[in-house]
């Protein structure tokens, strides 16, 4: 049996319920549905003192993987931690 793939509206409507992932892993051909799901989170589920402890973006362009893990292995200051690493355009 195929696994089912989760969409961005079923990921928008387990956010909007409270229901958050320990780990969401974005990726595919549409970039849209990357940068919505990314600004709904930044904009609906962390508060300002969240985004400033615990809201990390970096940039394919300009990271290197242990940034990434470092940034992946920090401990939550308030809640929980958010790291976006977005891919650049090409």
């Amino acid at each position: 049996m195929a696994k089912q793939e989760i969409t961005c509206d079923d990921i928008i409507k387990e956010l909007k319920a409270g229901q958050y992932r320990p780990v969401y892993y974005l990726m595919g051909e549409e970039p849209y549905y990357i940068d919505l799901l990314s600004d709904y989170i930044t904009d609906n589920i962390l508060n300002e003192t969240e985004k400033e402890f615990n809201l990390t973006v970096m940039y394919g362009a300009d990271v290197d993987v242990a940034t990434i893990i470092n940034a992946a292995k920090r401990y939550p200051i308030i809640v929980f931690i958010y790291t976006y690493f977005k891919q650049s355009a090409k």
